[in-house]
């Protein structure tokens, strides 16, 4: 029993390298998915204009002029960045921009990387107080947009709330801290790790990885617990037919499915 517990936790471990390798892989080639977010009239449209060096958003004094959200793609160091910016967090005046704030909130549950833009020449109030420590776990970096003029928030000061965050400086007035903030999302994205550690693979074939995985998990699981070898060799069989609709030694009516599913059959 020692042996095949042992043997169960090489594969599970083998298998978490294989599927955040891949993980990586997928998400280099799809592009990481920047959400610009935060209250009105901080800079977002100006960040985004300011990445893209063309004006794309429309940038006023006025806050709220985002109501819908904005998709656009640079490429930095040959890594694809989805940037998103979105309507500003507060309350809403009218109808439009309540529906532009509620896409807003989509679209950070969907990022994979989360850029909360505060302006550090105004002081912080309540309401930044309390977007900052409702920020989810989920990747995030707080940026104090508005560098080139005098600070009245400092990245101590955001260190103070939110210790765990990564807090960076910019303008997106004059480029002050972009690269830095370009570096800093494929660091995220890559764990710090590197750009070539991620392995080429489709959104089918991390499933499956993931399905492997998580049967192997509930096998060592099973096997700890002392269940019967019958609930053990059922996990494993499941392990192994996804690695082996992974490899194309098996498939079954649902891959096919899958796979056909994408294609567009005409006369």
């Amino acid at each position: 029993e020692a042996s095949l517990r042992d043997a169960a936790a090489t594969l599970k471990l083998t298998l978490q390298d294989l599927l955040d390798r891949c993980s990586l892989g997928l998400l280099l080639r799809e592009g990481i998915r920047v959400v610009l977010s935060g209250r009105p009239n901080v800079g977002k449209s100006s960040l985004l204009n300011a990445l893209l060096k063309q004006s794309r958003a429309i940038v006023t004094a006025l806050p709220g002029t985002t109501r819908d959200v904005i998709e656009e793609a640079i490429t930095y160091r040959g890594v694809p960045i989805r940037l998103v910016d979105t309507a500003g967090l507060r309350t809403p005046v009218d109808e439009i921009e309540a529906s532009g704030i509620e896409r807003t909130k989509q679209e950070l549950k969907q990022a994979d990387i989360c850029l909360w833009l505060l302006d550090c020449s105004v002081p912080l109030d309540g309401e930044d107080l309390e977007y900052l420590r409702s920020l989810s776990v989920r990747e995030h970096v707080v940026l104090l947009n508005k560098a080139d003029k005098s600070h009245a928030v400092t990245e101590d000061d955001i260190r103070e709330i939110v210790p765990e965050s990564s807090v960076i400086s910019l303008s997106a007035k004059t480029g002050e801290g972009l690269e830095l903030l370009k570096e800093e999302i494929l660091a995220i994205a890559t764990g710090n790790g590197s750009l070539d550690a991620g392995l080429n693979v489709t959104a089918r074939q991390l499933d499956e990885i993931r399905q492997a995985l998580n049967a192997m998990t509930e096998a060592e699981a099973a096997i700890l617990d002392g269940v019967g070898q019958d609930v053990v060799a059922g996990l494993l069989g499941s392990a192994r037919n996804a690695l082996e609709r992974l490899l194309g030694i098996a498939c079954d009516d649902a891959l096919l499915d899958s796979v056909f599913s994408r294609f567009c059959v005409g006369k």
